[in-house]
């Protein structure tokens, strides 16, 4: 009888003895769950601390832009009071895209260093543009013919386009006009153009649908656009040996059988 209530003793004890383990061991587990999230809550705060403070932007670039000037592309990325930290303004534009600006298609934000970032501006292909009275505004066009800005803004390092009667102007959208000839005339011609990087000032067209550039104090008389590729070729030639004059080029009757150009220079 001893023995066995010995034994059951024994047993209570041991059952105890585990029971305490079981606890210790749950205990400790937390425990160690604890001082884990601690430290992990300890790591982010001086995560944030050394981002929020040691991360203000001292260098910006820009790169891409030639219609707006640096300042106002960054008035455009920096725009709120948190814009003084580059990691910020870096994930601000990771996930959401900046505000738009006339005459661009996109911009794009990266962190070149702690304190640095760059923006990189993709400008819209524009060949030239030409004022609708109707709408009181100017259509910026493409070397597809299609307006890619709508505008009250003139931009004189482009080229101005007269002498084509418009219809009608929709944004995303090509020139409407009843003359087709014209239009199609105006695309070869900005094309070639741009081709040869001797874009004028001034694209005129008149009634007779003769071409006229404007460079300047020199006026190049193209007339129709038979020959063109050959005559602007000659154009790039001879355009550098007539800076600072004032005149008139006439290309307008260059041909395979007559390549004399004359430039009539104003009387001084």
């Amino acid at each position: 009888m001893k023995k066995k209530l010995l034994k059951k003793k024994f047993k209570a004890e041991k059952e105890n003895e585990e029971v305490l383990d079981e606890n210790d061991g749950k205990g400790g587990l937390l425990l160690k769950i604890l001082i884990i999230f601690v430290g992990v809550i300890i790591v982010l705060v001086a995560l944030f601390i050394g981002v929020y403070f040691g991360c203000e932007i001292k260098t910006v670039t820009i790169k891409g832009n030639t219609i707006h000037d640096d300042e106002a592309v960054k008035r455009t990325i920096l725009n709120d009071e948190y814009s003084f930290n580059a990691v910020f303004v870096y994930l601000k534009y990771k996930f959401n895209k900046p505000e738009t600006m006339p005459f661009i298609d996109e911009m794009e934000v990266s962190l070149k260093s702690p304190t640095h970032i760059e923006i990189r501006v993709y400008e819209k292909k524009i060949i030239g543009y030409l004022y609708v009275e109707a709408t009181g505004q100017y259509a910026y066009i493409d070397k597809d013919g299609v307006v890619v800005e709508l505008s009250t803004e003139e931009l004189p390092e482009l080229a101005l386009i007269r002498g084509i009667p418009v219809k009608d102007v929709v944004l995303y959208e090509a020139l409407k006009t009843d003359n087709r000839n014209m239009y199609k005339n105006l695309l070869t011609i900005t094309l070639t153009l741009s081709k040869y990087d001797v874009m004028p000032e001034v694209i005129n067209f008149s009634s007779s649908r003769d071409i006229e550039l404007i460079y300047g104090g020199v006026t190049v008389e193209l007339g129709e656009a038979k020959y063109l590729n050959d005559k602007i070729v000659r154009l790039v030639e001879i355009l550098p040996k007539l800076d600072g004059m004032t005149g008139v080029l006439h290309i307008e009757d260059y041909s395979e059988k007559n390549t004399d150009i004359i430039f009539e220079k104003d009387e001084e």
